[in-house]
């Protein structure tokens, strides 16, 4: 019995009438249009009926919008309509209509599922109970929507979680307690979910102790930003695994924070690749180091030998020789504080210098290296402020430049040297952590030449990378401008177009009192002085140990020569070259006894006495109680006689000067001002 009542268009809706009075159905549905409703209806009067009419919509057909029934009809029972509704899932708004019913019954009905109740002689707000109840059967639907959305996301993220090899866990910002954490946690922490539930210090204490307090203050970071962080937990078995970790805080609407989420993964395989995959590029290195250093070391001694021979054979005039075979050994020395100076074991001597002096000095020596065809220009900027480093450092910083500029331009090109002042951004921190953000002196160079291919630019300054042919080059030159700039807290930019060139910016702090003008670099002494003192010479190169006592002992100098510091200190202990006035020693000896450890034990039996360092490799040898300082109280090898010489002098009057002005204070180590040994 389908109906439809013409009506303006409104909002439309599917009503089910159980009601057995036409004139009554009638009359609901006029309600319906006064309300402003489209009405379509279809009316039953049985069981049978409305069980027909929900079962056509369960098949398919129109779904009613509400259901509108009269509470006393002879073949049809409410309360069995209601609970088949329920049992069968069917939810459709369900109002009663009645001429008569008690409140008793209507609220039977309504803890049935009923929506509301109305009196027929009380249609009037027929129209708004109709809203209501499907306002509230529609928010039923989407609620319970969302609760299965909710329940299968639940499941979808539990079967995630507990599947991934990464340790999810959540925590509350306020109280650090572990409110989920997935079961992997046991494989890779080594602490069951049960043991980290059940005390909030379980975890912190797992963290290795060196790594606990750096984890701390970046999960207290945490509490605001995004952290990631590498550390290392020890388990209960005692292994040590590395872990990265990365957390983020959940805030509310508000902006408050509500938990803290974060994923840990098991690294410990990865780094140990990676450090395999490190060693193999060593081994790699060695390899070219074979055949970029060693071909440059061939040559330099194949040079010293021919003139070593003419020597012999007497075919030569000997000065020019020995000037030759000087340098010969200078470039070997250069090769060596390359090498040094990349692992960063060569001894720095700073000053505050005027880098304008510096590229002035270098331009002079480039202009006779570069080949005709490649131009240079020179532009240095006369407000440059000082810089705080080793003058030698920063000429090879610019003639590695220089030459590796040069080299890029095979067939001619412009060279272009610049100085100006700059700035270390913060965020150049990330790539070079040495670096002092601030105020910088910029050097720039900047060739003309082939440019560097993309797939090259990472691997630039890698040691002992290079493109050039095994016979032209060691791959030490950027490296190496990579370890100097390093050492003096500034950075590298780097840009390059292939077939335009390069540039090559180098960034150095300013010196503290950067405002002042710079002071000239100090000349080079002239002839050494010699003396009557007596020297302890301490040195396990028997030839090298030779050749310094003829030098020094031509000069005027009592020379006692030891091969270690055993024999060094058994030589004092004998009292027959008493007394000594200063000690010369090499850092590393074959015996056990370091030159610091002899300079020690000199220290409680000899107090104030000089002593001079020399070592072919120094490696952190610097301490509280002995502070190397290049051509003050240490020499890097090699070195002239006459360089020795002038140190030793140096080192003798000013320790004489102390004596005729004061009592001496404590042992001194160096020569230079005395220090106390620890």
């Amino acid at each position: 019995m389908a109906n439809t009542i013409p009506m303006p268009p409104h909002q439309r809706l599917a009503v089910l009438l159980v009601e057995d009075n036409v004139e009554d159905a009638e009359l609901v549905i006029r309600e319906l249009r006064r309300a402003g409703y489209e009405a379509k209806w279809h009316r039953v009067d049985n069981d049978v009926d409305f069980i027909a009419a929900l079962s056509n919509h369960n098949g398919g057909g129109n779904r009613p919008d509400i259901i509108l029934s009269d509470y006393h009809l002879p073949g049809f029972d409410v309360m069995w309509a209601l609970q088949y509704m329920r049992e069968n899932g069917i939810d459709i708004p369900f109002i009663l209509l009645s001429g008569v019913i008690g409140e008793e019954m209507a609220v039977a009905a309504i803890r049935e599922g009923a929506e509301d109740y109305l009196l027929k002689d009380r249609l009037g707000r027929l129209g708004v109970a109709v809203r209501q109840a499907i306002e509230r059967c529609t928010s039923r639907h989407r609620r319970a929507q969302s609760e299965v959305a909710l329940r299968e996301s639940e499941e979808l993220f539990r079967q995630v979680v507990e599947n991934i090899q990464e340790v999810f866990w959540m925590a509350d910002p306020h109280t650090g307690k572990l409110l989920f954490v997935s079961p992997v946690c046991e494989r890779v922490w080594g602490r069951t979910r049960e043991q980290l539930y059940a005390d909030s210090n379980v975890w912190p204490n797992c963290v290795h102790p060196d790594d606990r307090e750096r984890v701390h203050n970046a999960l207290r970071r945490n509490l605001t930003h995004a952290v990631s962080e590498e550390y290392r937990i020890v388990r209960p078995d005692g292994t040590v695994r590395r872990i990265h970790a990365r957390a983020f805080p959940v805030r509310r609407e508000d902006g408050e924070v509500h938990r803290i989420v974060g994923v840990a993964a098991d690294i410990t395989e990865r780094c140990e690749l990676e450090e395999h995959y490190r060693q193999a590029q060593k081994m790699e290195a060695i390899g070219q180091l074979a055949g970029g250093v060693a071909h440059d070391f061939n040559n330099i001694l194949t040079i010293i030998e021919g003139y070593t021979n003419l020597l012999q054979q007497r075919s030569i005039d000997p000065v020019d020789a020995a000037n030759e075979i000087s340098h010969a050994v200078e470039r070997a020395s250069a090769l060596t504080r390359q090498l040094l100076t990349f692992s960063r074991k060569q001894v720095m001597q700073v000053t505050d210098l005027d880098l304008n002096a510096i590229v002035a000095e270098i331009a002079r020596m480039l202009k006779r290296t570069l080949t005709e065809d490649i131009s240079l220009t020179v532009r240095t900027s006369p407000e440059l402020p000082l810089i705080h480093g080793d003058p030698n450092m920063m000429e090879q910083i610019l003639m590695n430049l220089a030459l590796n500029a040069r080299d890029a331009m095979p067939g001619g090109g412009h060279l272009t040297i610049t100085t100006a002042p700059g700035v270390i951004a913060a965020a150049e921190v990330h790539a070079y952590p040495e670096a002092r953000p601030g105020s910088a002196v910029c050097l720039t160079v900047r060739d003309t030449g082939c440019g560097i291919p993309p797939e090259n630019m990472q691997r630039i300054f890698e040691p002992f990378f290079t493109t050039k042919d095994v016979n032209k080059g060691t791959g030490l030159g950027l490296p190496n401008v990579h370890g100097i700039v390093r050492q003096h807290r500034g950075c590298i930019r780097l840009y390059s177009e292939v077939g335009a060139g390069t540039s090559v910016q180098i960034l150095i702090p300013t010196a503290a009192n950067a405002a002042q003008p710079a002071a000239p670099r100090a000349p080079r002494q002239a002839t050494p002085v010699g003396g009557r003192e007596t020297i302890l010479l301490v040195e396990d190169e028997a030839s090298l140990r030779m050749i310094l006592r003829m030098a020094l002992s031509r000069i005027g100098y009592n020379v006692i020569e030891a091969s270690s510091g055993i024999d060094a200190l058994s030589i004092i202990a004998d009292g027959k070259h008493s007394p000594l006035d200063i000690v010369v020693t090499d850092i590393v000896m074959p015996d056990g006894m370091t030159g610091q450890d002899l300079a020690r034990s000199l220290a409680i039996s000899h107090p104030g006495l000089p002593i001079i360092f020399t070592s072919g490799y120094h490696s952190d040898y610097n301490s509280p109680d002995c502070e190397l300082k290049e051509g003050v109280n240490f020499l890097q090898k090699p070195y002239s006689p006459q360089k020795l010489a002038r140190i030793i002098r140096t080192s003798l009057d000013k320790a004489a000067g102390r004596a005729e002005s004061a009592p001496p204070a404590s042992p001194s180590l160096n020569g230079h001002p005395a220090r106390t040994l620890k």
